[in-house]
C-alpha cells in the first residue's frame, strides 16, 4: 500500500496545508482542534506538541486513504474472486510516524473527539473461541477537509471521480471469459444427466428441463443454490435444480 505515484489534488493539497503555524486558535485550519473551556469562557488552544503529532499521523495516513470511501486502506480482488478491503494497523503507524504507542493512540483519539475520523472497531472468533481484535476502519469525515479549507463540491466530486474507478475495477467486477465457460461447461453437464435421469422403459414423472433463456450468472446462482439445498436435506441436487429453474 506504499504510495509511489502521483497524489490526487485533494490529498496534496490537504499534506501541503497542515502546516503546524496555521492549526493555532488564530489560525484558519482545523479550529475544532481547541476547545472551549467553560471556567475561563475562552476557547483553550491545543498544545503545539499535541498539534504536532496529530500533523505527523495525518501525513502517514492521508496518502493511502480510499478517496471514495474517505477510509484509510484500498479495496482489492482476493485469490476467489471477491472484493475485501485492507487496511492497517496502529503497528503500521507506529513504525511510520516515528512516535511510541501512546502517542500514537492519542492524536488517533483526539482526531476522533473533533469529529474528524470515524473509527469503527470489529472482532472475530478465533479457533480456539477467543475473540480476535480485528483492524479497525478509520474514516475521516467531511467536516476534517472542510476545516482544512476545502468546499463540499470539491470533496463530492472527487469522491465522485474515485467511485467510477472502483465500480469499473472492484464494485461490479464482470465475470471472466473463463469464468463464463466454466460454467457454460458445468451447464452441459447438468443437462445431459437430466436427459439421462429417466429411464427408457419406465414411465416417470418428472419436471420438464426449463426451456426459457437464463444467463450464465443466474444459472451459477442456481446451480449453487441447489447443490447448497441437497447437502442440508439430503435431496437429488439435479430434482433441486430443476425445481428452482421452474419458479423462475
Amino acid at each position: 500500500m506504499e504510495t509511489k505515484k502521483q497524489l490526487p489534488s485533494l490529498i496534496t493539497n490537504s499534506l501541503q496545508r497542515l502546516d503546524l503555524s496555521r492549526t493555532n486558535k488564530q489560525g484558519a485550519l482545523l479550529p475544532s482542534l481547541h476547545h472551549f473551556c467553560e471556567v475561563t469562557g475562552r476557547t483553550k488552544q491545543k498544545r503545539a506538541d499535541r498539534r504536532a503529532n496529530i500533523i505527523n499521523v495525518l501525513q502517514v495516513v492521508l496518502p493511502q486513504i480510499d478517496l471514495d470511501t474517505l477510509t484509510w486502506g484500498q479495496f482489492f480482488t482476493r485469490h476467489d474472486g471477491k472484493t475485501d478491503f485492507y487496511t492497517r494497523g496502529l503497528d503500521y503507524l507506529v513504525e511510520k510516524a516515528g512516535m511510541n504507542h501512546k502517542t500514537v493512540c492519542r492524536a488517533l483519539s483526539d482526531l476522533e473527539k473533533c469529529g474528524y475520523l470515524k473509527v469503527q472497531r470489529s472482532e472475530g472468533m478465533g479457533k480456539a473461541g477467543k475473540a480476535i481484535r480485528h483492524f479497525s476502519l478509520r474514516t475521516f469525515t467531511h467536516k476534517f477537509f472542510r476545516e482544512l479549507g476545502f468546499k463540499n463540491r470539491t470533496i463530492e466530486t472527487t469522491k465522485a471521480w474515485k467511485r467510477k474507478k472502483n465500480e469499473m475495477t472492484y464494485y461490479n467486477k464482470k465475470a471472466t471469459t473463463k469464468c463464463l465457460q466454466g460454467i457454460g461447461k458445468v451447464n452441459q453437464v447438468f443437462k445431459k444427466a437430466l436427459e439421462k435421469a429417466v429411464p427408457k422403459n419406465r414411465v416417470y414423472k418428472t419436471m420438464p428441463y426449463p426451456t426459457q433463456n437464463i444467463s450464465t450468472r443466474d444459472t451459477a446462482n442456481l446451480l449453487h443454490e441447489a447443490s447448497e439445498r441437497a447437502a442440508k436435506t439430503g435431496e437429488n441436487a439435479m430434482d433441486v435444480y430443476r425445481e428452482l429453474v421452474s419458479k423462475q
